[in-house]
């Protein structure tokens, strides 16, 4: 697994101990899906987290109408919302995790009809 803060450099002047710290728990359970074998895709990486979190709605952002995260990783809606960048990328061979402001978490496994974004608040 490999981890970059501030993959996009979107938050200067902000440590990278800060952005860290304002994912709460979110790395700890991303940590539980990544000490788990057998992951083939986003929706099983984000049933581990669900678990480890121990609540979800299952409402996926992403599954809404100009919902998107693209190639820089920015999270955009159609919605006047401004557009996220990531606090932090874990990359791991099949899938990317990314975690927002607002404990929004997007699950990519290379194919986007299996993308998954999820709030973990």
């Amino acid at each position: 697994m490999e981890v970059t803060i501030d993959p996009n450099g979107a938050f200067k002047g902000v440590p990278q101990r800060g952005l860290f710290e304002s994912c709460g728990l979110i790395p700890y359970f991303v940590a539980e899906a990544a000490s788990t074998s057998l992951l083939e895709n986003s929706e099983d990486v984000m049933e581990v987290m669900r678990e480890a979190y121990g609540f979800s709605t299952k409402y996926n952002f992403l599954a809404q109408e100009g919902s998107q995260v693209d190639e820089c990783d920015v999270y955009s809606t159609s919605d006047d919302d401004p557009d996220l960048s990531p606090l932090i990328k874990f990359e791991f061979d099949k899938f990317t995790v990314l975690v927002y402001e607002y404990a929004l978490v997007a699950v990519l496994d290379g194919n986007e009809e299996n993308n998954i974004m999820e709030r973990f608040d």
